[in-house]
């Protein structure tokens, strides 16, 4: 299974996918999904207490979703930290405040 399967059965078609056949449940990564359903605004606390439950089995993470998430269409980019512009300029800054630091 792929991470789009796995998606479009919490967020649109509702379909079990292991129910269908139980050895998928080991393809399932719940991190992966728990980021992607972090992403929008009416799954985050659904990511969010799934987070807190890391314990659970990956097959009660699944159901959870399957059965509390409602059906529609999430699409939405991989949320990705932008790029800080002068990054390596603060770095330096920050080495040489150190080293002074560490002189004294």
């Amino acid at each position: 299974m792929e991470l789009k399967d796995w998606l479009n059965s919490i967020n649109l078609n509702k379909k079990n996918l292991i129910d269908e056949d139980p050895d998928t449940e080991r393809e399932y990564a719940p991190y992966i999904i728990n980021k992607c359903m972090s992403g929008h605004i009416d799954t985050v606390l659904f990511a969010s207490e799934m987070n807190r439950s890391h314990f659970l089995s990956k097959r009660l993470q699944y159901d959870f979703y399957l059965n509390s998430v409602r059906k529609r269409k999430r699409f939405s980019p991989w949320l990705r930290k932008d790029k800080v512009k002068d990054l390596d300029v603060l770095n330096n800054t920050m080495d040489i405040v150190m080293r002074k630091h560490l002189k004294h």
